[in-house]
């Protein structure tokens, strides 16, 4: 009868301890803040966004629900600071803005963990190494230098005393995916820094990649080199055109919905003018995403892009003053393919352009093709806008659009950047509604090929 009522009272005490104790998943944090330059700190991480105020002596204290042990970010005014958090501690925090690397501290069941994160920060930062300079190296040189890196901050924090064994791993595991992340952006930065575009991976730069987990929800919300892992990898298969269906196949087979509807947001900005898989990413990101009002935006824009591509009708304009004198209309150039170029005065990336637009139009002056300029200046700026044409001596057919940025035919290209660029075919249809610069060798390639 002893026994059964040992056990009895195991059992309650053992029910009682995940039922009863709401402070299980808490955590208490408290603070003091010298030269305060707002009246609230933010502490942002794993679905806690909690803005917590400042008392008037700059304290403040907090209970905050913790989902999950793991990083967090505090932010006030500019300066903010990673820290690590566990359900049902403590931590306490002071820091003074006037010096906040320096005088950051930290007390309470956690304050080891967090001392070493400042001190794992400090170690970064003397040993790092001019990205130009890293990425430049030839990859045998690049990967010990990497690996060397990996090595002495897992030894950092092996011979750190007194912390958390669920830490510990954590921090192995973010120095591994900072390791990773170098790996798999290598060929982009050295292709960058080195103009070398043919480089041939080596097995160190492909294996440890050949069986990584792309759907690991922890990580994902824990590491941000880890969900940059992530998010590069669908990027990259997107951006090389590879089996895009497949790639939709193997995404929806991920079970946490933040890692699918993450992805498909970031993957979403690839449906540009002149992506000629825009229908099947627009396909797939409508069936993996649950996030309706995501899905509404995105069909519009969708519904955009379509109307701009290749072989549909352009939009037109009418009626824009000529430099030459009158009025002209897109439908008064047909018959010949049309290189538009929209820019205006007041740009200095347009007028860089000037020079490599004035020597195509001189290559191809006895080709099926006119050059033609449509400024955006405001009519306030219109003296401006004939002064330039005449001091520069601008060539092709140079136009004022009616009203500037407002104008209908800037707008149904969705035109917010210039200079941009269009290139029409002699029926009036879209051949490019975003082109290559003058400046790009590309461009010439392509305006041979078409008016040959």
């Amino acid at each position: 009868m002893k026994r059964l009522l040992v056990v009895l009272i195991l059992l309650t005490t053992f029910f009682s301890c995940k039922t009863d104790d709401p402070t299980i998943t808490k955590l208490f944090i408290t603070g003091n803040i010298k030269n305060p330059i707002m009246n609230a700190v933010l502490f942002k991480g794993h679905d806690i966004n909690k803005t917590i105020p400042l008392n008037d002596d700059g304290s403040f204290k907090e209970l905050l629900d913790i989902k999950q042990d793991g990083y967090f970010s505090l932010t006030h005014g500019h300066e903010s600071s990673i820290l690590y958090l566990k359900q049902g501690d403590s931590l306490n925090i002071a820091f003074d803005t006037n010096n906040f690397n320096a005088s950051i501290t930290f007390k309470g069941n956690l304050a080891e963990e967090n001392r070493y994160l400042i001190l794992k920060s400090k170690f970064i930062e003397e040993n790092s190494i001019d990205y130009p300079m890293l990425f430049s190296m030839e990859q045998l040189e690049f990967h010990q230098t990497i690996n060397k890196l990996k090595t002495k901050t897992d030894q950092l924090i092996e011979n750190t005393p007194n912390l958390d064994s669920n830490f510990v791993e954590l921090e192995k595991k973010s120095n591994y995916f900072d390791y990773l992340i170098k790996l798999q952006t290598y060929p982009s930065y050295h292709a960058s820094f080195t103009k070398n575009k043919n480089v041939q991976l080596t097995n160190e730069f492909t294996k440890p990649f050949e069986e990584f987990d792309y759907s690991n929800q922890y990580y994902y919300t824990s590491f941000q080199n880890y969900k940059q892992i992530v998010l590069n990898h669908y990027k990259r298969a997107i951006i090389k055109n590879e089996d895009i269906a497949n790639l939709f196949v193997q995404l929806n087979q991920i079970k946490s919905t933040v890692i699918k509807n993450d992805i498909v947001k970031s993957l979403s900005k690839n449906l540009e003018l002149n992506y000629e898989n825009n229908k099947v990413l627009y396909e797939g990101i409508m069936l993996i995403s649950d996030d309706e009002v995501f899905k509404n935006k995105l069909t519009t824009q969708y519904n955009k892009v379509k109307l701009l591509s290749k072989g549909m009708p352009s939009p037109k304009f009418n009626d824009y003053e000529n430099h030459k004198g009158g009025k002209t209309s897109l439908d008064d150039l047909k018959g010949k393919y049309l290189y538009i170029d929209i820019w205006a005065t007041w740009c200095a990336p347009c007028i860089r352009e000037i020079p490599y637009l004035k020597a195509l139009e001189y290559k191809f002056q006895d080709k099926n093709i006119d050059f033609v300029s449509i400024s955006i200046d405001r009519h306030d700026d219109y003296d401006t806008w004939r002064k330039m044409v005449m001091d520069k001596d601008l060539q092709g057919i140079q136009l004022l659009a009616d009203s500037d940025w407002k104008s209908n035919f800037i707008k149904q290209y969705n035109i917010i950047g210039i200079p941009r660029f269009i290139i029409l075919d002699a029926d009036g249809n879209i051949v490019s509604a975003n082109a290559q610069r003058p400046s790009s060798h590309s461009l010439e390639l392509l305006l041979n090929d078409l008016v040959k």
